[in-house]
């Protein structure tokens, strides 16, 4: 028989049940399953987190150039914002769709299976759908500035109406700051007679950002 002297393994196991629980720990089985659960609940955050992220990250570039290009006077003149507010809205699509995915992994998925695999494969699906979406819409953009080039270099024939225009306007006005009652105005907008319009606007920019004062030649007066 094993010896149950104070000093033995089999004497002292009693007094092992006396210590108080470690702070910390859980004590039964109910706290071991609440604190799995909570640290899957991280760990699904986690994963969603940063899926949102990297996904955030690949989208920025392409929303702030679309962006970038509804700003530029020159490029709405002459293209419009037909192609940038496409790619807006296909990287506010793929965002509301990483949203959603995100949601159902969090709800529904396996926590065993949201790990660094998930977090990849998911991240790629995305990114790739949305680079898909972005070359399809690249070719309407490319053939649009290439078309608005050569209008470019046709200079002002009929061929260009939309420089014709320009610069028929910008004659207009310089008729206008001719006049007396205009000719003592700081600008030709406080002239009577004036009117606003997308010449007028695209005027005003290449006089003021571009140092122009006209499109097709010398100018003869500032706008």
């Amino acid at each position: 028989a094993a010896p149950t002297g104070p000093g033995t393994w089999a004497g002292a196991i009693p007094r092992l049940r006396l210590l108080p629980p470690r702070e910390g720990l859980p004590t039964t089985a109910a706290s071991w399953k609440a604190q799995d659960l909570a640290r899957e609940t991280r760990l699904r955050r986690c994963v969603v987190g940063v899926s949102v992220a990297v996904f955030s990250c690949a989208a920025a570039s392409p929303g702030l150039g679309a962006v970038a290009l509804l700003l530029d006077p020159t490029y709405m003149f002459w293209l419009g914002a037909a192609v940038p507010e496409r790619v807006l809205a296909a990287c506010g699509a793929d965002a509301v769709l990483v949203l959603l995915a995100g949601v159902v992994l969090h709800r529904c998925g396996s926590p065993h299976k949201l790990n660094e695999r998930a977090l990849a494969w998911g991240a790629a699906c995305f990114a790739g759908l949305l680079g898909a979406a972005l070359l399809f819409l690249a070719a309407p953009g490319v053939r649009g500035a290439q078309a608005a080039a050569a209008r470019a270099a046709s200079g002002c024939s009929l061929a260009n109406s939309e420089a014709a225009n320009l610069q028929a306007t910008y004659e207009a006005l310089a008729a206008l700051r001719r006049e007396p009652a205009c000719s003592e105005r700081g600008s030709v907008e406080a002239c009577p007679g004036w009117s606003a319009n997308r010449y007028t606007d695209y005027l005003r920019h290449l006089e003021q950002d571009l140092a122009c004062t006209s499109f097709c030649g010398a100018g003869l007066a500032r706008t």
